[in-house]
């Protein structure tokens, strides 16, 4: 996984390429996390042409002012998730974890909702 801006190591591309080809690992790509680093998304972009034939799962969350771990349809950068998320399947389909922090089931619900919706899965 592409790590997020607190971390010293584990999101410069050429080191998690080297990392993937090195231990023939496959790759999980944190949305949020490419955000942190880049809300152009462009390295974003550049991390799923790295590693979209090794791409197995999404981590997918957004950002609020207090929280870098927030449901996507109350997040603040949610354009910008599901846009990265439609060009993610533009290219491959690959299951979705969903990392925002949910208080209930309902939460949840209208997380997956919304994420259906603006992805024309519903």
């Amino acid at each position: 996984e592409n790590m997020d801006k607190n971390k010293k190591s584990g999101f410069d591309i050429n080191e998690l390429k080297n990392l993937m080809e090195k231990f023939n690992f496959g790759f999980v790509l944190d949305v949020q996390h490419a955000y942190e680093h880049d809300s152009t998304m462009k390295y974003a972009s550049d991390l799923l042409q790295m590693g979209k034939d090794r791409l197995k799962y999404l981590h997918v969350s957004g950002e609020t002012e207090n929280n870098n771990h927030a449901l996507v349809y109350q997040a603040r950068n949610s354009k910008q998730i599901i846009s990265f998320l439609k060009e993610i399947f533009s290219v491959k389909n690959v299951p979705i974890i969903l990392e925002g922090e949910y208080k209930n089931s309902q939460e949840i619900k209208t997380e997956i909702d919304f994420i259906k919706k603006e992805l024309g899965f519903d």
